[in-house]
């Protein structure tokens, strides 16, 4: 199963801009350490925050900071802000029109993973930066 890590990765973002906010010039490359990754990937994570007004930052000056309080950043503006596919579960396109069941299927999933999705985004929804951090 191939899925995205952009998600993790930019509540991991978030989180480390609200701990480490009284730093001076926090760079990409101090964020790609702590995720595990390279900055060129935080810096594209980090234009679809700032595109989503989720952080404020200038190019080429250290020291990005939140948009919003953390309280006000919830799960679901985080992965709305990353161009998810549109459904949390996406379905394979890719199936075989010739045989029954891969006629079939897009059609008979979508109906359970839209139920899937609304149930969810409203978590998602609910859910804060402000949460995840109290368990930090």
């Amino acid at each position: 199963m191939k899925y995205s890590l952009q998600f993790s990765d930019a509540l991991h973002i978030l989180v480390y801009l609200k701990m480490f906010e009284e730093n001076e010039g926090i760079t990409s490359q101090q964020i790609a350490d702590s995720v595990n990754t390279n900055p060129t990937r935080i810096r594209r994570i980090m234009g679809k925050l700032k595109k989503a007004g989720l952080i404020c930052s200038r190019s080429g000056v250290a020291n990005p900071s939140l948009a919003k309080s953390v309280d006000e950043i919830t799960f679901l503006s985080v992965y709305q802000a990353l161009d998810e596919p549109q459904r949390v579960i996406p379905i394979d396109e890719n199936t075989n029109p010739e045989c029954p069941v891969g006629r079939n299927i897009k059609r008979a999933l979508a109906i359970e993973y839209d139920q899937l999705d609304q149930v969810v985004k409203q978590q998602l929804a609910k859910m804060t930066l402000a949460d995840l951090m109290a368990k930090l």
